[in-house]
């Protein structure tokens, strides 16, 4: 009698439908340090103040940690959400703060991937304290909702709109995921590798593999691709630091048609706050 309602137990497990939330991160500068928030607002250009900067070089490439790991070194400080103002550091540098309402008129364009994006140009303090950073001349560009004009493909359902993040406005992880790749590391690392926005609790690996639509809070969301990976996951985030197995690792047990995936990238569909006492609700 007991084995049986073992068994029976296994098998409802397997039907979880709600999972609690570990984390919930912003990250203000593409490729730049990351926020751990309580609540992340969502609103009609996607999650508020993440990737809502990138970084430009001369000949108007985006600049990232798959060529300059020591962007990790960035710490970004909330002065204001509100207002969206931070205080950037790095190793050996003064602070310097960094305020949403002190973009340029001027505009300058950006490649990001294959998209020719356009963004106004930050205060030339700060583009200066960055090239020094980098030891090249670069320059930080902020997203627009009218300038930029970004937003998902239309091949992955309703399309919505999102500022310099890669190709979606939101990315999931779970921590099942991440304790099963740390298993077969030599060295465990972070989930801030994967630079997820959305960390959820889970004992199952990869469950976040098989969402599709859910809710958080009251938010309606929609899982729409996995995650192709690249070095970048290799960062460590607290040091710049390279671990390359991590990359060899997952190339051996997730490999999928268009590369090595980790995570699911997501689509809002309602505006709104996720608070990190939410839970995420799949439909039974």
């Amino acid at each position: 009698m007991l084995d049986l309602y073992c068994r029976n137990l296994k098998k409802l497990s397997a039907y979880v439908n709600s999972y609690s939330i570990k984390d919930l991160i912003i990250y203000p500068i593409k490729s730049c340090g990351g926020i751990s928030v309580d609540q992340l607002k969502v609103g009609s250009c996607g999650p508020q103040w993440d990737r809502n900067w990138v970084i430009a070089d001369e000949d108007g490439q985006m600049v990232t940690q798959r060529k300059h790991p020591e962007l990790a070194l960035v710490t970004i400080k909330p002065v204001s959400l509100i207002d969206g103002v931070f205080e950037l550091s790095y190793p050996g540098k003064d602070t310097i703060l960094l305020n949403a309402k002190e973009a340029s008129l001027q505009s300058m364009n950006v490649k990001v991937w294959e998209n020719d994006l356009v963004g106004h140009l930050a205060p030339e303090k700060i583009n200066l304290w960055l090239s020094e950073v980098l030891q090249k001349k670069v320059f930080l560009l902020q997203n627009d909702e009218v300038v930029t004009a970004r937003v998902t493909k239309a091949k992955y359902g309703e399309q919505v709109k999102f500022a310099f993040a890669d190709g979606f406005p939101l990315l999931l992880v779970s921590t099942g995921s991440m304790d099963l790749l740390n298993e077969k590391l030599s060295q465990s690392i972070h989930y801030l590798n994967f630079r997820p926005n959305i960390v959820i609790n889970s004992d199952e690996p990869h469950v976040e593999d098989k969402f599709y639509d859910f809710k958080i809070g009251n938010m309606q969301m929609r899982g729409v691709k996995r995650c192709g990976r690249c070095q970048v996951v290799n960062v460590n985030q607290s040091t710049g630091a390279l671990q390359p197995d991590v990359l060899r690792t997952l190339m051996s047990y997730r490999r999928g048609d268009k590369g090595i995936e980790f995570g699911m990238n997501v689509n809002y569909y309602s505006q709104g706050v996720i608070a990190k006492t939410d839970s995420l609700v799949l439909p039974v």
